[in-house]
């Protein structure tokens, strides 16, 4: 009985001494946070938020609300994995359509947000996908008007053929087999690098 007293007392204790004494920030986030450099961010997908993106009331409500929840910073995504963007550019080409959604010519959709973001005091940063100008579910992009832009992907498939004719792949090797599968394993299987 006494005991578990005691217990109470050290917790009841541990919680005042807690609550009087926050722990101190790690140096680092104290630092960033004294400098202004404290970056709480929000990201903008150009192809799953299009619909919107493309009308400047919208936007304009939206970098409001990031601003009124703390946001300081906006990553606006102006050219996805297309390869196609949504600013106005005399090199890559402007996305005009996506999924049924309709950007018209004039809009630069990455000049909206800076005139709207900046009016309220946030920074925008536009996030470009390099090496990225095609979009393979869709067959869309720069890289399917010009098929010398793009690369043949080739891999190796080894196939495990029995006497009966029956044939396995094998994509596994000095590991259980999957399920379905089998596994190769080797006499003497080279030493695996350390990981790191």
């Amino acid at each position: 009985m006494r005991s578990m007293h005691r217990f109470w007392c050290w917790a009841v204790l541990a919680g005042i001494v807690a609550s009087v004494f926050p722990q101190s920030l790690p140096p680092s986030v104290a630092l960033t946070r004294r400098m202004g450099l404290e970056g709480r961010v929000m990201w903008v997908d150009a192809t799953a938020n299009l619909s919107w993106l493309i009308e400047r009331a919208q936007v304009r409500d939206f970098v409001r609300k990031c601003r009124e929840v703390g946001i300081n910073c906006i990553v606006l995504d102006v050219k996805p994995i297309s390869g196609h963007v949504l600013y106005n550019s005399q090199i890559a080409p402007k996305l005009t359509e996506w999924r049924g959604v309709q950007v018209p010519p004039d809009l630069d959709v990455l000049q909206v947000f800076l005139e709207e973001a900046h009016a309220v005091g946030l920074e925008v940063h536009a996030n470009i996908n390099v090496l990225s100008e095609g979009h393979k579910m869709f067959n869309s992009g720069p890289a399917y008007d010009n098929v010398d832009w793009q690369m043949v992907a080739y891999s190796r498939r080894r196939t495990l053929v029995l006497p009966d004719g029956s044939r396995y792949d094998l994509n596994r090797f000095d590991t259980t087999p999957p399920p379905d599968g089998i596994a190769a394993y080797r006499r003497n299987p080279a030493p695996v690098p350390p990981a790191g």
